[in-house]
């Protein structure tokens, strides 16, 4: 079917997180590149945002690869309440992020269900502002420019500077967004079966 500007920026704000991160329409329907609708600055700045996150997505690859693990899991595979048992619109991201993603047309928010205490997170180009939130239903605002998602207590997640690349991407100088420390397992990027490199990361503050 034919989309929408707005449900085409939902749903890269959906897939950020995701190791693949392109769009596909079919054939006979609505181009769907980014260029083809008038918000350039909303999808210039998800590009962005995708970009600070990759070093966080291409970690909890390895991890999963290596740990014959998954990535994403339901609620459920942590906490065993009856509402997070039929939650099928949220999912953890690794030990450390819960996605919450809007994807019905002309929404500016959605109620989200925190299971425990955790972190608000809003990621733009530059900034990195995160909101403390109690356990609970909550109505969250989540504009078409900005990568929401929830960090758990206790845990930190890596960023990067944007880039136009993963080529120039800085992984040298990361900043850590949260509390605590995080795993960060890298590799040469290049050979299938490079060796894994770990590194503890501490967060400042």
């Amino acid at each position: 079917q034919n989309t929408t500007e707005d449900l085409v920026l939902r749903f890269m704000q959906a897939s950020l997180f995701t190791p693949l991160f392109r769009n596909h329409s079919a054939l006979g329907t609505r181009r769907q590149e980014p260029w083809q609708f008038k918000n350039l600055d909303a999808f210039r700045t998800l590009l962005k945002v995708r970009y600070r996150l990759i070093p966080y997505i291409y970690s909890e690859l390895l991890k999963a690869r290596e740990q014959d693990s998954v990535m994403f899991s339901p609620l459920a595979f942590v906490w065993d309440d009856e509402i997070s048992r039929q939650c099928e619109d949220q999912l953890l991201f690794g030990q450390e992020v819960m996605i919450a993603p809007v994807t019905k047309q002309n929404s500016t928010g959605r109620m989200v269900w925190l299971p425990e205490a955790m972190t608000k997170v809003e990621l733009s180009e530059t900034d990195c502002h995160m909101t403390p939130m109690e356990a609970g239903w909550h109505w969250v605002d989540i504009p078409m420019d900005a990568g929401i998602f929830f960090l758990r207590q206790g845990k930190s997640i890596p960023l990067a500077a944007p880039a136009n690349s993963t080529v120039t991407l800085d992984r040298d100088h990361l900043k850590l967004a949260g509390q605590g420390s995080y795993e960060l397992w890298t590799d040469d990027g290049i050979h299938q079966n490079a060796a894994v490199s770990i590194r503890t990361m501490e967060a400042t503050t």
